[in-house]
């Protein structure tokens, strides 16, 4: 054997070269965490039976007509769930920067509960540290499922008033806002559900969920959402009429208001709805998708005075590993009064 690699240096190098090369993606995979949740054969069952019912042309009809009735739209308004706040353990006051600048993170962090995921610990340590060095003043989460990672993130952030709406077993809508400054009203509201929605976006019961804070002495109004998981060649997008309630909602609410989430919507169909009052992070880098990124469906968007030339800079972060099969977007936004 030294004969041979003695006799064949090169080839001997090569080897060396593809060992190396294999140790560090070993590594790099021991560090990654496994972000494709485990999904229960009952609810691939389900999905099958409802998939087939809605080929049926008579649910076709009865979906038709409660949609016309306004069914969906009055069940949604009267099943919007309660709020809890929580006021921070620490009383640590936000930093002493500029008061026209204020700084705000958004994340789908896909935690379900077990046996979908079994690390939601690790992977929250991980968003925790990603968060606290970029110390923005609000933090709007979407799929924070299940209780125990509510209470894990919380817990994770201690000198922020948190929002979020309490289901039994499980955080209603996913939404989570983590907020520096009080909370003076809260208010939430479930999108309407159809008979065309698949098992999963049935359960998760999607919304939005609205605190209304002061900042300085003005009002801010922070909303997050997470809008119906829905291909872009699908014929039923629903998330495209859950995008134009989000905006109207921000567009009639008095005083400056920030939006984040995932929409679930690529910029191009983002920016055709998007009122001429309301401003969008400027960052068209993907956001989405795994293993690699692929898709831009994050956003932080901004609601100004027309009178005011307020400022909107956003970024996606990158991170050394990845936590969720998204990554956070972070916006620096400027009161220009």
């Amino acid at each position: 054997m030294y004969r041979y690699f003695k006799n064949n240096k090169i080839n001997a190098q090569a080897l060396l070269t593809l060992l190396l090369l294999f140790a560090v993606n070993m590594a790099n995979a021991a560090e990654n965490f496994s972000l494709k949740p485990f999904k229960p054969p009952l609810m691939n069952r389900l999905s099958r039976l409802l998939g087939r019912a809605q080929r049926s042309r008579v649910l076709n009809r009865i979906d038709a007509c409660m949609k016309v009735a306004d069914i969906y739209e009055l069940l949604a308004g009267t099943l919007s769930p309660t709020i809890t706040v929580l006021p921070p353990v620490q009383n640590k006051k936000p930093g002493n920067r500029d008061s026209a600048e204020i700084t705000a993170l958004s994340a789908n962090l896909i935690l379900f509960p077990a046996p979908f995921f079994f690390n939601q610990q690790q992977r929250i340590a991980e968003f925790a540290r990603c968060a606290h060095r970029l110390n923005p003043d609000f933090i709007f989460l979407q799929e924070v499922w299940d209780n125990n990672s509510l209470s894990m993130l919380i817990a994770s952030f201690p000198d922020y008033y948190s929002a979020y709406m309490p289901g039994l077993g499980y955080n209603y809508s996913g939404l989570l806002i983590l907020s520096r400054y009080p909370t003076k009203a809260v208010m939430a509201r479930r999108f309407a559900v159809s008979l065309k929605h698949s098992i999963e976006e049935l359960t998760a019961q999607k919304g939005w969920l609205l605190v209304e804070s002061e900042v300085n002495g003005k009002t801010v109004h922070l909303l997050n959402t997470h809008l119906y998981s829905a291909d872009p060649r699908s014929h039923y997008r629903p998330n495209l009429d859950q995008f134009s309630q989000v905006a109207a909602t921000a567009t009639n609410l008095p005083g400056r208001v920030i939006v984040g989430g995932d929409m679930n919507l690529r910029p191009e169909d983002v920016d055709a709805r998007l009122p001429g009052n309301l401003l969008r992070d400027a960052c068209n880098l993907p956001t989405a998708g795994y293993p690699t990124l692929s898709k831009k469906l994050d956003y932080i968007l901004l609601k100004t005075d027309p009178t005011n030339k307020d400022l909107i800079k956003g970024q996606r972060v990158e991170t050394p590993i990845r936590f969720s099969d998204h990554i956070p977007v972070f916006a620096e936004i400027i009161f220009c009064d």
